[in-house]
């Protein structure tokens, strides 16, 4: 039951062909390409979180601080629990697993095809730095990388079309809305205060929330 309905609602009518258009124009450059942009969906995001940590704390930079929370917060929400728990419930296979779109086995495991979760970090990332910055370039360039890096999960088959759009507006929401909150938590325009801090270790991702009425 829960396949039928999911079905209807992840049918994208380019999911094929774009598949099968970036199969059949593989090329050096574009190998070269993907393979450095793909990494800034996963172990990159991360250093370049730590990176503007270490800026904010060694160089005492709040703008750096602010970015490195809020990606972190956003990073654990969007691609820690929110597109893992949804490739678990929605089970969808891989392009380089079926030749159909719409092959779903629900609550079949984590590493499944929808929604991205390489797109869903890179994108989350992208979409903190763009918040915090009035440069046009530096919000060009940071979704640029992330819409890079979902190209390169259709370009290497490990993802459907659909699967990198669902990440990409998953990581931008998520995002956009952990700046939006703690900017306001930032200027004291919130009665709530609450504190975010992320919670890494080698084997758990998470985030601690204290909340002070």
């Amino acid at each position: 039951i829960f396949a039928s309905l999911c079905k209807p609602c992840l049918r994208f009518a380019f999911d094929i062909p774009m598949r099968d258009k970036t199969q059949a124009h593989q090329s050096s450059t574009l190998d070269e390409l993907t393979k450095v942009v793909e990494p800034f969906g996963a172990q990159y995001s991360w250093a370049v979180i730590g990176a503007y940590g270490i800026a904010g704390f060694v160089f005492h930079d709040p703008d750096a601080k602010d970015i490195f929370f809020d990606s972190a917060i956003a990073s654990v929400l969007a691609s820690g629990i929110i597109t893992p728990t949804l490739k678990f419930v929605i089970g969808r296979e891989r392009p380089n697993e079926s030749v159909s779109s719409t092959a779903f086995h629900p609550f079949s495991g984590s590493d499944n095809s929808f929604p991205s979760g390489h797109t869903t970090q890179a994108f989350a990332v992208a979409s903190v730095i763009s918040a915090h910055s009035d440069q046009v370039w530096v919000s060009v360039t940071a979704y640029t990388i992330a819409g890079l890096v979902g190209f390169s999960r259709i370009y290497h088959n490990a993802h459907w079309t659909s699967d990198v759009t669902a990440g990409a507006l998953i990581g931008t929401f998520v995002g956009r809305g952990v700046v939006a909150l703690n900017n306001k938590l930032r200027s004291g325009q919130s009665r709530v205060r609450v504190a975010f801090a992320p919670f890494i270790t080698d084997r758990v991702r998470g985030a601690s929330v204290l909340v002070e009425f």
